[in-house]
């Protein structure tokens, strides 16, 4: 088709009330929610005294700007050596116990888009390790207050020093919590700047300082993403006015690759975090977008750098990557409990307590001007990987537990996971039957050469099939999802992925085992994630989340139908579940609140059940037992497993459900199952990197309470 005969419609459109002003942004937003959605307008923060020049360090100019080490790191040397600098030849050995590594793109990222779920991570007691990749120096002035001459090292040096605060006060609850700063020699001839929270020892920071966008003072574009598409040979590295590191340098796309790989082998983390490599399509760009897409360039350019690692590195881990900028674009997602748990590192982050403040180029990020997570971006954590576990069918009943470890498929057997030789696939899985659809990437430098392909693996055969996608490669294979399938009553298969458009493209596989070509259907732009199931007419029906509404593609006679179905907004994917006697569940989060709703068709009537909690951020998961027990299941406010048990009647007399919770702080969605008596089981997937379980002891409306590493059941299922 060309490009005349298809137009992407307009994208969703960004909301336009306040919300803190992140890196790229030159000014504050002015964000307001979308139509329907309530939210307290944020407070503005009280306006800050103007601060001097003395003593900063100016950079305006040409190569002079580049040679921050004698410019700006020597004029702040009485600083720098305030701050006891060490040199050490080696990163230090790492900390003992499970580890969750983060690589970001600029000092901030990590507050923005993935808290609270480091706060929870802490909790548990895992080690956090931050690597953070350019000095967002952005345009060098920190805050409306601050001189019009640029002072790119101050500006990032600021950020830095509000980011130890702003974790100090999150690990240690005490922002003024000292760090213990030092510089690392790395082989290829760079020093980064380590800091290690003192009498927290799982707690690192590792700033890298590139530049963020040394065109600047040299002109052109000189970004993460130039050094990604091979477009720039090196990035210099900027020198903080506060940093450790003691001399220059600049990093290729080799240097930079090697040191993130570098950091993968040394620390041996069981979870790693990364921000998006494939953000969503937009024609409406607004504050610091890319062009195409609602996102920071750097942002994309520092995940598809993590990828790559990750992918080279092998190691077995849980890898999330997390939404940026366009959680503005669908609705919010926290809950009030998790906005305030969130907002106040950010809050430290912005240094917006006042206080007395030794540095002269300041204690924190002054761009930021609004309170708490603002109602923007601030306002969701969107991990675009959660069903990333899933159950594949048991030959004796018993389901095999599934998930993608590093980049690699894995199947559970006992005590151990069983990788699969083959392709290397994303985290999010869809499993119908005894067969696993997944997304396997290509990522290349030339972004006209990108690929996502949406992989068939046959547990039995064991053997993958590429089913492509609706478009080969380039920017518009970027824009699909997480596959759906089913398996009908004929022994057909049906895919279902989100397409260029956003809408929904589906695949079939006749009974003879051939695959017809892909088929763009009509309807509204979705998330990434939708749910199949099959209706009591034996046909495959899709569910998603629109920006307004739950809509659904049904197969009717070989032709496909579009609804909308009136529900409203929300704020996960949805789940699906169809009932004995036609009746239909279909439930997601609401938006703002954490709650799931629940909603229930029967004979043509919808009816709707809030199942009112302290909720997290992955969408919920349904399944049902032959006596019509519902048990609905998620994360909490903690980030641990939410189990509520309940059937249709109570659905449809809107009877609220008791939750209970336990388990490990989740990477994925908790899955559950009935086995052939009717009792619930229950997996979840830790920070840790450990499967756990829990089950009923007899069919019951008691929760399983006992959690353990997962070991295969004996016993009959379902």
């Amino acid at each position: 088709m060309s490009k005349k005969e298809f137009q992407k419609p307009p994208g969703p459109k960004a909301e336009t009330t306040p919300e803190p002003t992140h890196s790229g942004d030159a000014a504050t937003h002015a964000e307001k929610p979308a139509a329907g959605l309530a939210f307290p307008p944020p407070k503005q923060a009280p306006k800050r005294p103007k601060w001097s020049a003395s003593r900063r360090v100016l950079l305006t100019g040409g190569l002079a700007t580049v040679g921050l080490a004698a410019a700006g790191a020597e004029a702040a040397r009485s600083v720098l050596d305030s701050r006891n600098i060490t040199a050490l030849a080696t990163l230090p050995p790492p900390p003992e116990g499970p580890t969750q590594l983060n690589i970001v793109a600029h000092p901030d990222d990590d507050l923005f888009f993935i808290n609270p779920r480091l706060l929870w991570a802490a909790r548990e007691g895992t080690n956090l390790i931050n690597v953070c990749l350019t000095a967002g120096e952005a345009n060098g002035r920190n805050g409306p207050d601050a001189p019009t001459t640029p002072d790119f090292a101050g500006y990032a040096a600021a950020r830095c020093l509000g980011l130890r605060r702003a974790w100090a006060s999150m690990i240690a609850e005490d922002a003024d919590h000292p760090w213990d700063r030092y510089s690392i020699e790395l082989e290829s001839g760079q020093q980064v700047e380590l800091c290690t929270l003192r009498d927290h020892p799982g707690i690192h920071m590792i700033f890298v300082s590139m530049w963020t966008d040394l065109g600047k003072v040299w002109g052109g574009k000189q970004r993460l993403m130039g050094l990604w598409e091979r477009e720039l040979d090196a990035q210099h590295v900027l020198h903080a006015s506060d940093t450790a590191i003691a001399h220059g340098g600049k990093y290729t796309r080799e240097d930079l690759h090697l040191m993130l790989l570098h950091f993968l082998q040394h620390y041996q983390p069981t979870s790693v975090a990364l921000l998006d490599a494939d953000p969503d399509w937009t024609d409406q760009r607004k504050g610091a977008d890319q062009s195409g897409y609602s996102d920071h360039i750097d942002h994309t350019a520092a995940a598809l750098f993590g990828w790559n690692a990750v992918r080279e590195w092998g190691g077995r881990a849980s890898v999330e990557s997390y939404r940026g900028y366009y959680n503005r674009r669908w609705p919010r997602n926290l809950s009030q409990i998790n906005r305030v748990a969130k907002g106040r590192p950010l809050d430290v982050y912005s240094f917006l307590e006042r206080g007395e403040c030794d540095m002269d180029f300041g204690c924190g990020d002054l761009k930021v001007t609004t309170l708490g997570t603002g109602a923007g971006y601030g306002a969701s954590t969107h991990p675009r990987h959660s069903s990333g576990l899933a159950l594949v069918r048991g030959k004796e009943g018993v389901p095999t537990p599934v998930a993608v470890r590093g980049m690699r498929l894995s199947l559970r057997q006992g005590q151990e996971w069983k990788p699969v030789a083959g392709a290397a696939v994303l985290p999010s899985l869809t499993v119908t039957g005894r067969h696993v659809f997944a997304t396997a990437p290509e990522y290349r430098a030339s972004r006209h050469r990108q690929r996502r392909d949406i992989m068939h693996y046959a547990v039995d055969e064991d053997q993958w099939t590429n089913l492509r996608n609706l478009s080969s490669q380039g920017n518009d294979s970027r824009h699909g999802g997480t596959p759906a399938a089913v398996e009908l009553p004929d022994g057909t298969f049906v895919v279902a992925v989100r397409c260029p458009d956003l809408r929904l493209a589906v695949r079939t596989r006749n009974e003879n085992g051939t695959w017809a070509a892909w088929t763009r259907l009509s309807g509204d732009m979705v998330q990434p994630d939708i749910a199949a199931v099959i209706n009591p007419q034996g046909e495959p029906e899709f569910y998603g989340a629109a920006a307004d509404d739950l809509v659904v593609w049904r197969r009717r006679g070989g032709e496909w139908h579009f609804e909308r179905l009136g529900l409203g907004a929300h704020a996960s994917a949805p789940a699906a579940l169809w009932l004995p006697g036609e009746r239909l569940v279909v439930a997601a989060r609401e938006p703002e609140t954490g709650a799931v709703l629940a909603h229930t068709l029967d004979h043509d009537q919808w009816s709707s059940c809030r199942l009112d909690f302290d909720g997290g951020v992955m969408a919920p998961v349904l399944a049902s037992n032959a006596e019509g027990t519902i048990v609905v299941t998620t994360d909490n406010d903690q980030g641990v497993t939410a189990v509520a048990l309940t059937d249709a009647e109570g659905l449809q007399r809107n009877a609220q459900a008791v939750w209970s919770i336990g388990g490990p702080v989740l990477v994925r969605q908790p899955q559950p199952w009935f086995d052939g008596e009717g009792r619930l089981h229950l997996l979840a997937l830790g920070v840790d990197g450990e499967l756990m379980s829990a089950h009923q002891e007899t069919p019951s409306r008691v929760m399983p309470q006992q959690w353990s590493v997962y070991d295969t059941p004996e016993l009959s299922g379902s």
